[in-house]
């Protein structure tokens, strides 16, 4: 039997302070940079965006033979807009190289800034003075993994998403695409030591719950804390060990033994579905 998260949390080690946990500088050592630019394509994801009054949009392209259909969907936003962007008629062929290859971009294109991160202490003040539930995931790097798990968190209502620095994809066209629009509903913020922003969060009072398919892992249950933080690992190598140890409990999905192939995004939506608040 597992301690219980009131033991756990009393056994959590006690953050280090910012200044003296900060690693030196080495060359390599710089936080990656998002791209200046992003193509965001599909009716949802480039509404979403034109909606978002956070958002810094540069040019709206669209395919010049759809602009009828897609007038009806586009126009109400723009004119409600405080600063719409330009807008640029264009050839099927020309939108076609503004996406990869195939990608089905419904006749939009939106040329955008990429949202801010989230503040990270507003995450937990927010989960500190509100129930709720935060996703954080441990190195989940495949964008349409994370547009899905996006999707699925903010369809069940989930305050925020956490992710590290590095070993984490930058907002992309096929993440907000994965997204259906999900990533200008959700705050996203990037930390430099997951580790240390989950017990920062555990500070919070939220339950800190791994899930996870070893066979030290219980199954997955709903527990009494309404403040609830699921952790979720790449496919494949699932949480690393710093992580397991940080968490309070792990959770395992009651899948068929002799079939428990899940992906990542799919495991979060069964498991977000469980544990809303």
């Amino acid at each position: 039997m597992r301690p219980s998260h009131r033991a756990m949390k009393n056994q959590r080690p006690r953050r280090q302070d910012a200044a003296s946990a900060k690693p030196p500088f080495k060359p390599g050592n710089e936080r990656p940079k998002p791209p200046a630019w992003v193509h965001l394509y599909g009716l949802h994801a480039v509404c979403a965006a034109l909606e978002n009054p956070d958002r810094r949009p540069g040019m709206l392209f669209f395919d010049q033979k759809k602009e009828e259909a897609l007038r009806p969907n586009l126009e109400p936003i723009l004119e409600r807009h405080h600063n719409p962007p330009p807008l640029q008629a264009t050839s099927a062929q020309h939108m076609g190289t503004l996406v990869p290859d195939g990608a089905p971009h419904q006749g939009v294109v939106l040329k955008t800034r990429p949202l801010e991160n989230a503040d990270f202490k507003a995450v937990c003040a927010r989960l500190s003075e509100q129930t709720g539930l935060v996703v954080v995931l441990d190195q989940v790097t495949d964008p349409q993994n994370v547009g899905a798990i996006i999707r699925s968190a903010v369809a069940f209502g989930a305050q925020a998403l956490v992710t590290t620095d590095r070993n984490a994809p930058f907002e992309t066209g096929a993440l907000a695409r994965a997204a259906v629009g999900g990533v200008d509903h959700l705050p996203w913020a990037r930390v430099t030591n997951l580790a240390d922003a989950l017990n920062a969060l555990g500070e919070t009072g939220a339950v800190l719950m791994g899930l996870d398919g070893s066979d030290e892992a219980e199954d997955i249950f709903v527990p009494p804390k309404q403040r609830r933080v699921l952790v979720l690992g790449a496919e494949g190598k699932g949480l690393r060990e710093k992580t397991r140890e940080t968490v309070d409990v792990l959770m395992r999905l009651p899948t068929d033994p002799a079939f428990p192939h899940l992906n990542v995004s799919a495991a979060a939506a069964a498991a977000l579905m469980l544990l809303r608040v």
